[in-house]
């Protein structure tokens, strides 16, 4: 819309509310991506504390190249593997 040229007092009320309007979405997208990531850790966390309770696992050592470059490159992996899965179940791979 063309509306930087009118000064009138509708155009101005006008830019009032959509600026109203988008801090409004802005602080909505804000705390629910706060959320998603906090829900993404919980079941992160979650997960973990299953595969330790059932392989019986004590300790993880992360200064350990061997589990260190597993960890690099096991988890891209595991995000394709279900990407690539999910993209595959809509019949439509991209």
């Amino acid at each position: 819309m063309a509306w930087h040229d009118l000064t009138d007092e509708e155009t101005k009320r006008g830019r009032q509310i959509m600026a109203d309007l988008d801090a409004v979405g802005n602080t909505t997208k804000a705390i629910t991506k706060g959320i998603a990531i906090a829900s993404a850790v919980i079941a992160a966390v979650s997960l973990f504390a299953s595969y330790v309770t059932d392989t019986g696992l004590q300790s993880i050592s992360i200064s350990n190249t061997d589990v260190f470059i597993g960890l690099l490159l096991g988890e891209p992996c595991l995000g394709f593997s279900v990407h690539s899965q999910s993209e595959l179940s809509r019949g439509r791979p991209t």
